[in-house]
């Protein structure tokens, strides 16, 4: 009897495994990830796996305080076309960066059967003022409704978590779809053009998206950082903070990496810091390539800014919002952009000289 042998694996087979082995486990593991769906290899044209499995009735639109651009709207009047709910705020950079792709889909698809609706829900109280976020539609040209869900109705009749949010309703209304944070635009555009066909849209036009990647981060990078006490963190005066009335804080001169500091009269509250002197001071050492800071103010005010110690000229790394003088004029209530530097630093030093009346919120912070 012939012993059949078993085939043995030269040098170039067994490699030739491992690599097999490797790209399927990378492959694996940026599946897994959310926020690697941009790369994951999805092709314009194709169909996408839709990620509610098994789809019911999207909540209907409940408790909304105004409407923007339009009549109320009700999901139910909506039946028999496609209806993309984005859940957003105006001085969220992260809203502010998808903008430019819902406001062309919004041109793109509308006569194709497409509605959207811009949920805003607000993250600080300044947002709850329609004049507020009327000029906020304006500035970022927002033809479509915009529905102002004050008391955040609609956010929890959506169990919604996250801005920006998108949620995907087929003409059935029924949820099919849903897409956290930033990216995978050209995914998601597939998906509104897959459901308009489900519809009996017949397209034309091809697909708009451009730049699917999220706003990318380096570990490093400061974290969202809030000022007021009620989310506050790495705040060096924390030992000295009293709440809801004006007191007087000593600069720490020696800040951490993230830490950031007061000096002089301020006045805390659980969602802002307001100058309370026309010298007031607030240091930051962060690691960003940009900063942004929610603020503002009843009149315009002038915010010194400095960086490393030196006032942020166009030179050094001013973003639009400060001028060649290394003034920020700060009126609205609204994210200003502040520091745009060639590349990612560590241990930058921020330091705003801030007259009193002006609110600051939170600082954002992006990479690249």
């Amino acid at each position: 009897m012939t012993q059949s042998k078993q085939p043995k694996l030269n040098l170039a087979s067994i490699a030739f495994l491992l690599a097999a082995i490797i790209l399927v486990t990378i492959t694996w593991l940026a599946l897994r990830n959310p926020d690697n769906l941009a790369d994951s290899g999805y092709v314009a044209g194709q169909a996408v796996e839709l990620s509610v499995k098994n789809p019911t009735p999207a909540p209907e639109l409940t408790g909304i305080t105004d409407w923007i651009n339009s009549n109320p709207l009700t999901l139910e009047s909506l039946k028999g076309k496609v209806v993309l709910i984005d859940f957003w705020t105006y001085s969220c950079i992260n809203c502010i960066r998808t903008l430019p792709y819902i406001t062309q889909w919004d041109q793109t698809y509308r006569e194709d059967g497409l509605v959207i609706i811009g949920v805003h829900a607000p993250e600080f109280a300044f947002e709850h003022k329609i004049e507020n976020v009327q000029e906020a539609v304006e500035k970022y040209d927002i033809q479509y409704p915009v529905a102002l869900d004050n008391d955040f109705s609609t956010w929890r009749a959506y169990n919604n978590r996250y801005w920006p949010a998108k949620y995907f309703i087929d003409a059935t209304g029924k949820l099919r779809h849903t897409h956290f944070g930033e990216g995978d635009y050209s995914e998601s555009e597939a998906v509104i053009r897959q459901l308009l066909e489900e519809s009996g849209a017949t397209l034309d036009a091809p697909i708009v998206a451009t730049g699917d990647e999220a706003s990318p981060t380096i570990s490093a990078q400061t974290p969202e950082t809030y000022l007021g006490s009620a989310r506050q963190d790495d705040f060096a005066n924390s030992s000295e903070l009293v709440a809801n009335l004006p007191s007087h804080y000593q600069i720490d001169e020696s800040l951490r990496s993230n830490e950031w500091t007061l000096g002089g009269d301020w006045f805390i509250t659980d969602e802002y810091v307001e100058s309370a002197g026309e010298d007031s001071a607030l240091r930051l050492n962060f690691n960003a390539k940009n900063v942004y800071l929610v603020m503002g103010s009843d009149s315009p005010l002038s915010v010194t800014v400095r960086l490393n110690g030196e006032l942020l000229t166009p030179e050094l790394g001013s973003d639009e919002d400060v001028g060649e003088n290394g003034i920020a004029i700060v009126s609205d209530f609204r994210l200003y952009r502040l520091v745009n530097l060639p590349v990612f630093s560590e241990n930058q030093l921020l330091e705003l000289t801030v007259p009193a009346g002006v609110q600051l919120n939170a600082f954002t912070f992006a990479s690249k």
